[in-house]
């Protein structure tokens, strides 16, 4: 499977330096980015280059993370310094297709 050709969403929790090398890196489509911190810094990078990014609260994360990444046509799952356990029905979703570059 080629990454670079894929839809890919990053997690993060904090700065965003992987998010930005990803970004820097213009390899990939970056869809969607998602946070468990409101205040992560991540949040703001991937809005100053017109990426969609969302803090996920805690109540539901992880249906309300499965739900935006199925919006989005996400294909491919970056955990990129994102601190929190993914729920088993965003694993089942996306078999194969998460990678966790933390």
């Amino acid at each position: 499977m080629k990454i670079s050709s894929k839809k890919i969403a990053v997690l993060v929790s904090g700065r965003g330096s992987n998010l930005q090398a990803i970004i820097d890196a213009k390899k990939f489509d970056v869809a969607l980015v998602l946070s468990d911190k409101k205040s992560a810094k991540a949040l703001e990078r991937a809005s100053e280059v017109n990426i969609p990014a969302f803090y996920v609260p805690k109540d539901n994360r992880n249906k309300k993370i499965l739900s935006l990444l199925q919006e989005h046509d996400i294909e491919f799952v970056v955990l990129a310094g994102y601190l929190k356990k993914i729920g088993d029905n965003i694993l089942e979703e996306f078999e194969n297709r998460v990678i966790n570059i933390h």
